[in-house]
This record gives structure tokens, C-alpha cells and sequence, in this order.
């Protein structure tokens, strides 16, 4: 399953000359050892948001924090990431609270 899950995303990125590939290495970085843990597999976790710093004196308006562990709903995991980036992009550009 996971060998034809692959083939279907390389043909979305690639064509369909992805199907010819001569070798294809795959490794589920989820299962080994080294890079995960048990607690990886479990479903969503959600980890401590520690929220956004207070920022004040000469650096108030003049700095964004944006990372994982600033967002409320993801915090630390890739989605928590990319909600604190377009969080941090609407309050450049002046959109409020688009998330």
C-alpha cells in the first residue's frame, strides 16, 4: 500500500515518467529508531503552546515570533509551524486574526 501511495505522489509531482523510475529507495523515517519514538505513532498530540513572547520597548511592533510553539491549536507539529508563519504574514500585512 504505502510502495503505491508513493508512485501516485512522484507521478503528481513528476508526470507520468515517474512510473519508468529504474529504483525508487524509500524509508519510513516513522519507524526507525533513531528518529522516532513510540509516542510519534500516537495520534495528534497536542504539546504546551508557550503562546507569543512579550515584546515591548524598542522592539514592540518591529518583531514577530513565529515557530511551532507559539501556535494554540498545533503546537509542535508541523501544522503548528505553518499556522504561526500565515499568522505571522496576516500581521505584517494587517489582516487580523485570520486564523
Amino acid at each position: 500500500m504505502k510502495q503505491k501511495l508513493l508512485m501516485e505522489q512522484l507521478v503528481k509531482l513528476f508526470g507520468n515518467e515517474a512510473k519508468n523510475a529504474k529504483v525508487i529507495a524509500y524509508k519510513d523515517w516513522s519507524s526507525d529508531s533513531e528518529t522516532a519514538v513510540e509516542e510519534d505513532s500516537s495520534l495528534h498530540k497536542n504539546y504546551q503552546s508557550y503562546g507569543q513572547p512579550l515584546v515591548d520597548g524598542v522592539w514592540e511592533k518591529k518583531i514577530i515570533f513565529t515557530s511551532t510553539e507559539t501556535d494554540q491549536d498545533s503546537s509542535g507539529h508541523l501544522e503548528g509551524a505553518l499556522r504561526s508563519a500565515e499568522q505571522a504574514v496576516y500581521k505584517i500585512i494587517g489582516i487580523k486574526n485570520k486564523l
